[in-house]
């Protein structure tokens, strides 16, 4: 079969390109031909513009991080997961569309239309009615759709072979539109094994032999207070990967403009990792790391779904630090058996069972 993929290929997101990764590895590892559809949400892409005009701040940042977005296009050319061809409008992807035997949309959060601009693509709105479509681990990143939006959401997914998201909010929003239970499953990072992530890790230079690393995006003065104290229990220091300005200042330690590799290196070498992003729990849960989590931001659905499969609800940061080690065997155990129940998905959407 040849698969092709609509997610976010060149993103500046590490859990964007690493999920890509995954989703792609996973679905070749079942013997399918893939390709990622190299489609650029005019969206997104205007928002990035204007960002980069927006301030003086933001424009100091945006020009120091460009080693960052050199490496992650590094990361995604080596790998070869697309053409070169990049697709910008609906007219190209329906024109490139019936080279392909199954769709699948996901992971990531490809139905989020605070990030898509209520870009109806990422639900094969530009196929034909019999074509055969598939989402894997979407995510909405919302707690509801509303009004026209809804209803054309509605309209695609009825037309979708198998639907799978990844967190139980965006299980909800699918049975209120459709008044049918769709299947979770597991992030497609978590689809490849722990080795096989470590091939693709990048070595940075100048890291502590032991360490914290902190990869925050909502600043949180509790959060950081606690990160302090752990810092002060430990003798560890602190190695801020990206995050708040705020907190980049106060950070001892900053890696500095990374890409993907680099940032699985980072992960995989630290004592402790401290985080509010999803894929830097995920990566921490793969890599067995002393994981503490913050909850602070209000979107995060994702998070507590990835706690709660794992029984880790206990690793969140409040007014005292979690204490105690993972029992990474009960972890693994988790892993395999859901690992098995989200590739089980795929081969029956894909195989038509």
């Amino acid at each position: 079969m040849k698969i092709g993929i609509l997610t976010f290929p060149n993103s500046p997101s590490f859990g964007a390109a690493l999920q890509m990764t995954g989703l792609y590895r996973a679905i070749e590892n079942l013997g399918n031909e893939v390709e990622i559809i190299n489609y650029r949400n005019e969206f997104m892409s205007k928002k990035k513009h204007i960002q980069k005009r927006s301030s003086l701040k933001t424009l100091a940042i945006y020009l120091l991080d460009i080693p960052g977005r050199n490496s992650f296009m590094r990361f995604e050319k080596q790998l070869k997961l697309y053409p070169s061809k990049i697709i910008y409008d609906t007219e190209q992807l329906k024109r490139i569309v019936k080279r392909y035997d199954y769709l699948i949309c996901g992971s990531d959060q490809v139905w989020n239309p605070n990030i898509t601009g209520d870009d109806l693509n990422y639900f094969f709105s530009f196929c034909e009615d019999d074509a055969k479509k598939i989402s894997y681990a979407a995510s909405f990143g919302v707690d509801k759709l509303d009004g026209v939006f809804a209803q054309a959401v509605k309209e695609q997914l009825e037309k979708f072979k198998a639907i799978s998201v990844r967190e139980e909010q965006g299980a909800k929003i699918v049975y209120e539109l459709l008044n049918s239970n769709c299947a979770i499953v597991l992030d497609p990072t978590m689809l490849i094994e722990q080795n096989k992530w470590r091939l693709y890790e990048k070595k940075l230079k100048g890291l502590p032999s032991k360490y914290i690393a902190k990869f925050i995006f909502n600043y949180d003065k509790n959060v950081e207070e606690k990160i302090e104290k752990l810092a002060e229990q430990t003798g560890l220091p602190v190695v801020t990967i990206g995050g708040t300005f705020i907190s980049k200042l106060k950070s001892g330690l900053f890696t500095g403009s990374i890409g993907p590799a680099e940032w699985l290196y980072v992960l995989d070498h630290a004592d402790y990792v401290v985080t509010d992003s999803f894929h830097g729990a995920a990566f921490s849960v793969i890599f067995h790391k002393n994981l503490l989590v913050s909850l602070a931001s209000s979107t995060n659905s994702r998070l507590k779904t990835l706690l709660h499969t794992f029984e880790l609800d206990n690793r969140v940061i409040g007014e005292i630090l979690p204490e105690g080690k993972i029992d990474y065997r009960n972890v693994e155990r988790i892993m395999i058996e859901k690992r098995e129940e989200s590739l089980d998905f795929l081969r029956k959407a894909v195989n038509g069972d």
